[in-house]
């Protein structure tokens, strides 16, 4: 059985921010990261507080305890979330531009067809 890297599957998380899927500003539930990186949920719940705690990553763990008014102030700017999942993830200024020093520098035109790059993204983030 093919056994994937702990690098491939961060190569994988970081790409969704950058694919046609996501835009930088978007907030990712756990599920839809579960579908598209296609990896245990647990699994993914402890690599996603690694990558948090280097910094790659920001969350809303604490989205039950947090004031109501400042969840109204997410639920605003981010209509499209679904506010009712647990782990929601944005990506940071650091995750972005690690991802595209890997994309630039480690990444072939194929690989980034398979991850969904765009061929010539805006790099006005």
């Amino acid at each position: 059985m093919y056994q994937r890297s702990e690098a491939a599957t961060d190569v994988d998380i970081l790409a969704l921010w950058h694919s046609d899927k996501f835009s930088f500003q978007s907030w990712i539930n756990l599920n839809q990261i579960v579908l598209y990186v296609n990896i245990n949920r647990t699994r993914l719940i402890e690599k996603l507080k690694v990558l948090e705690k280097q910094g790659f990553f920001e969350s809303l763990d604490d989205w039950e305890n947090m004031e109501k008014e400042e969840r109204k102030e997410y639920m605003v700017l981010n209509p499209n979330v679904d506010w009712k999942q647990k782990y929601n993830y944005k990506i940071t200024p650091l995750g972005i531009s690690t991802f595209k020093k890997i994309r630039e520098q480690c990444l072939g035109e194929s690989t980034q067809k398979i991850l969904r790059l765009p061929a010539y993204p805006d790099d006005n983030t």
